[in-house]
């Protein structure tokens, strides 16, 4: 199973620098934190077929204080930023936007159970092969400045990884791994399984002629 320190290493040697005995050896913190902001940067930036999946959020005992909403849910610690989606639901078709996000890394709402769509910090293990070589890119560019004080060789990595600033995150190796990814996402269902037009064909069309 691929680790977080055998990916920095992977990038220090890439860069020319020598790698981690372990994560407590000396500038191991400063790595970890390279590796950390590169990787929660390119995790949220899109929603990924490996970290967009939906959880069931466990509601809190106690009800919130003030009683403005009736029921409190628990934030997962591996959520990134902020959530995608919250649905009230199991089938996750209808997002609700009745919720209140708390700074105690918890969702207050009325609805009595609540789902919620990532973005997902997940394993190393279950990154597609694009979307990992585009946060070693990232987390290169980020040690080069770091342990060589190169900004050359972070500009250009950087670049290579992202796109330069006149693309908003949509170029570099990036954007290609964006169309990869929206590719091998399935086909969004018409109107919750209710397609006039399919109907219409099938004769089971109800609506006004």
């Amino acid at each position: 199973m691929t680790t977080r320190i055998d990916l920095i290493n992977e990038c220090l040697v890439l860069n020319g620098s020598a790698p981690l005995i372990n994560e407590s050896a000396p500038g191991a913190e400063t790595h970890i934190a390279c590796f950390n902001r590169a990787t929660e940067l390119i995790l949220s930036c899109h929603p990924w077929n490996c970290n967009s999946y939906i959880r069931q959020l466990n509601r809190k005992t106690d009800p919130p204080e003030p009683a403005h909403w009736l029921y409190a849910f628990e934030l997962p610690t591996e959520l990134i930023g902020a959530p995608r989606a919250f649905y009230p639901s199991s089938e996750c078709r209808q997002p609700t936007t009745t919720f209140e996000l708390m700074a105690t890394r918890e969702v207050r709402t009325n609805h009595e159970t609540l789902w919620v769509r990532g973005p997902w910090n997940v394993e190393p293990t279950y990154w597609p092969g694009y979307l990992r070589e585009v946060i070693m890119l990232l987390v290169r560019s980020e040690l080069a400045l770091s342990t060589r004080e190169d900004r050359a060789l972070r500009d250009s990595l950087r670049n290579d990884a992202i796109g330069n600033g006149l693309s908003l995150m949509q170029g570099g190796l990036l954007g290609q791994a964006r169309a990869l990814d929206d590719m091998a996402k399935p086909s969004p269902v018409i109107a919750q399984y209710n397609n006039p037009l399919i109907a219409a064909r099938t004769g089971s069309y109800g609506g006004p002629r």
